[in-house]
């Protein structure tokens, strides 16, 4: 009881190590120092110390903080927010003024300051404020800060409702021209404009200045008012100018295009071209235009300094462009010209455009243009039927950009790629050719077929008919062999890489072992297994195909007791143990879960043979490790398979056979009463539950679980492995197994998935010789009975 006590008085002096002041005993903010010391605090301590002041405003006031105590490591260690009921919401954000953290405070209204600091028993800061009765005004439309034209307006505020910036306004007039152009000396994150007679709003272009951020009002009538709306985080400066804005030489104000036609003034210059807002492929073509050292771009209209495609003193460009953007063209004119000059863009969906849509390629040539920008082009394929185990892909003149390249693809898969192509391909079967053309001229495809010696491709491996065949250096070779009995294939040889391929595909080899110089497969008699093998110098290979020894395979496992040595071995073993009592076999082994091979391609693992010749692993992941128990029968063979990917010492086997419990076994099942059994144990797939009851011919039988359990269970017939019903989840989403009983005996009840203590009701409409009025009454009559032993037992 003492140290109970104990520790709630330290806990309730902990807690007094936090004490603080709150918005309701807040301090009065005063001009210069403010401070509060904590009398709780405890040097050293992590605790927080804590402070509210509060000041109220007649009229608007720049409240400005500065001079924050310092702490031990001579670092501010105090910082303040301030909102209007101490929560984010109403937070007012604060501007950096030299050292000091400026609040733009509107008037009539009463502030909270929350100063925070760490290691500190005195917080402290100074704090100064100065009349800012514009503050709180420029809200809405209606009331715009006035600008003037050629004008600075100062301090213009930016507000906030809790994170979000919102607009403030500005009101201007315009003079003669085109256009305002307002110039913000800090950065605008949008604007939008209201008329002032329709009220009609539209958010107008931000670009970037050297000053910070310019706000262009197009298409202004002399005269008329505008009210422009500013969001910003932080305050800013503005200042309007008038401008005189030809249309085009402003990404803000482009030309608009004549159908697919676009104007060049005859002056040098930068011109901007509006494209439609659709998606494809952009095509932007000058006909043989030179812009005397200028270039032709495609740009998004969002991010006027990046160019998506590029042409160098000339108008030859194609790219891709997407309806989430609009998209502009600009025309950089380097001299000028006697006359306007004029060039087409347009968007289309061509052939060849995207592998969707290939240009079919009939005579085993074809042109592949030259653009600037997107310089992919697709073409289509179909190899003849014969002598076409070979693609060779070549272009006139050849290709030296380092940007071209040819790929032959599969689907999605590429098979080989360069400036030419030398790829394995097969007889009959269409390909996709992707050709990245960056020369700046076109080129002219060719395509060869050619058909394979034996061996150069896996559709016409060499047969292997002696012990011992030779391969020439740097070469890549198949060669098939058939299995004369079960057993390993073995294939070794110097300087070369052994694989053995089922397919084209670098992922899809059959599994292999590594033994000295060289790799074998599992092969069955009468099987055709080919063998890939790449050399880098000339060598001999060797084949042969040998006998499994003890355990290697399913077929020839080693028969072993209780324990046995596994995991001595990197690879896959198979152990036999012969049950002598029915019961259970408990199965587990002291090798490691989670482990993984080096290069990850495989992970220990244990599994055990079940009697449809499954394998199912053993690893239980509540105590993460290989332990399982399975119900066996005297005479019973089991076969353990173990694959491990570490060497492993002292790694054993152990069988360890227990005897039956009630429900383990079909010999030992449990009673099955009609209304609620409860489950003596939990029962899963390897390990399941079993049930019997007697009942007759025609009886209608129904076993479920309660709503919202899962269940699995089967019923068997006495002396039969056919399964007569099994679980389906009714409409209340209890599991159900409904059956006709095709013969009066006894039956089974197979439970593979359930919890201990889960209850498993049987209800059942015994069939006799009764009106069927009375053969309703007795199936809707259900008993609950009980599991002990003095429960009734009667239907």
């Amino acid at each position: 009881m003492k140290k109970t006590l104990s520790l709630f008085f330290l806990l309730m002096m902990g807690m007094t190590m936090f004490a603080q002041t709150s918005m309701e005993t807040a301090l009065d903010l005063v001009k210069g120092t403010n401070s509060y010391t904590n009398p709780d605090y405890v040097e050293g301590s992590w605790a927080t110390n804590e402070a509210w002041f509060k000041h109220t405003t007649t009229e608007g006031e720049l409240v400005s903080l500065s001079n924050f105590a310092l702490n031990e490591y001579g670092f501010a260690a105090v910082t303040v927010s301030c909102s209007t009921d101490g929560t984010w919401n109403t937070q007012v954000s604060s501007t950096k003024s030299g050292d000091a953290d400026v609040f733009a405070l509107e008037g009539n209204t009463t502030y909270y300051f929350k100063a925070t600091s760490y290691y500190l028993a005195t917080l402290s800061f100074d704090a100064d404020w100065e009349s800012a009765p514009y503050l709180g005004h420029g809200k809405t439309a209606d009331d715009a800060f006035d600008l003037v034209l050629g004008e600075e307006l100062v301090n213009l505020p930016c507000y906030k409702n809790g994170y979000n910036a919102t607009y403030t306004y500005v009101k201007v007039t315009a003079g003669e021209g085109n256009a305002i152009r307002l110039n913000v000396s800090s950065c605008v994150s949008e604007a939008r404009l209201v008329d002032a007679e329709s009220n009609n709003i539209m958010t107008l272009f931000v670009a970037t200045t050297e000053n910070g951020k310019e706000v262009i009002v197009p298409n202004t009538q002399p005269g008329q008012t505008y009210y422009v709306g500013l969001k910003s985080d932080s305050y800013f400066n503005a200042s309007a100018t008038m401008d005189t804005l030809v249309p085009g030489i402003t990404s803000f104000f482009p030309f608009e295009l004549n159908g697919t036609t676009g104007t060049i003034p005859a002056a040098a210059g930068e011109y901007w071209y509006a494209l439609p807002a659709q998606e494809g492929i952009a095509y932007v073509e000058g006909n043989g235009i030179t812009l005397g050292g200028g270039s032709a771009q495609v740009i998004p209209a969002n991010s006027p300094d990046y160019a998506q495609a590029t042409s160098p003193d000339c108008i030859h460009v194609r790219c891709s462009i997407y309806t989430y953007a609009t998209y502009l063209v600009k025309i950089v004119k380097g001299e000028d010209t006697a006359e306007e000059q004029t060039f087409t863009a347009f968007i289309e969906q061509n052939a060849g455009d995207d592998s969707d849509h290939p240009i079919v390629i009939t005579d085993n040539t074809a042109e592949v243009p030259a653009w600037y920008g997107n310089t992919t082009y697709f073409y289509q394929f179909t190899t003849p039927e014969t002598d076409a185990d070979f693609v060779d892909v070549t272009v006139e003149p050849a290709m030296e950009n380092d940007g071209s390249k040819i790929l032959v693809m599969s689907g999605y898969t590429t098979l080989a790629q360069g400036k030419t192509v030398h790829a394995e391909v097969t007889p009959g079967t269409t390909y996709t050719l992707r050709v990245d053309n960056a020369e700046g001229k076109p080129v002219t495809l060719s395509l060869a077929f050619t058909a394979a010696e034996p061996g150069e491709v896996i559709g016409n491996p060499i047969v292997v008919t002696k012990a011992t065949m030779s391969q020439e250096a740097e070469c890549t070779r198949f060669y098939s062999v058939t299995g004369t009995k079960n057993g390993w294939l073995r294939v070794t040889a110097n300087n070369a890489t052994i694989t053995f391929p089922r397919d084209n595909s670098t992922w899809n080899d059959r599994k292999a072992v590594e033994v000295n110089n060289g790799m074998k497969t599992k092969i069955t008699e009468g099987e055709t297994v080919i063998v890939k093998v790449v050399t880098t110098q000339k060598t001999n290979i060797a084949f042969a195909q040998l006998d499994f020894e003890a355990g290697e395979d399913i077929s020839n496992p080693l028969h072993c007791g209780g324990v046995v040595a596994a995991g001595q071995t990197i690879g896959e073993m198979y152990y036999a143990y012969t049950v002598e009592n029915t019961g259970k076999l408990h199965i587990y082994t002291d090798l490691p879960m989670n482990e993984w091979a080096d290069d990850y391609s495989s992970q220990t693992n244990v599994w055990y043979i079940d009697e449809n010749g499954y394998e199912v692993s053993i690893a239980d992941w509540m105590t993460n490790s290989f332990d399982t128990t399975i119900p066996v029968k005297a005479g019973q063979e089991v076969i353990v398979h173990i694959n491990s990917v570490k060497e492993h010492s002292e790694a054993l086997l152990h069988f360890e056979e227990q005897e039956a419990q009630p429900g383990d076994t079909q010999e030992t099942a449990i009673d099955l009463f009609v209304g609620d059994n409860i489950a003596p144990r939990s029962a899963t797939t390897s390990n399941p539950l079993w049930y019997k009851f007697n009942t007759t011919e025609g009886s209608e039988l129904k076993i479920s679980s309660a709503p919202g359990y899962y269940q699995f269970s089967e019923i068997y017939a006495e002396g039969s492995n056919e399964v007569i019903s099994q679980w389906n989840p009714d409409a209340e989403g209890a599991y159900t197994t409904y059956c006709t009983a095709p013969a009066t005996g006894t039956y089974y009840v197979k439970v593979s998935i359930a919890d201990e203590g889960r209850v498993i009701k049987l209800a059942m409409a015994i069939a006799m010789a009764l009106s069927s009025t009375s053969l309703a009454r007795r199936f809707q009559r259900l008993v609950v009975v009980s599991t002990s032993s003095t429960a009734r037992r009667s239907f």
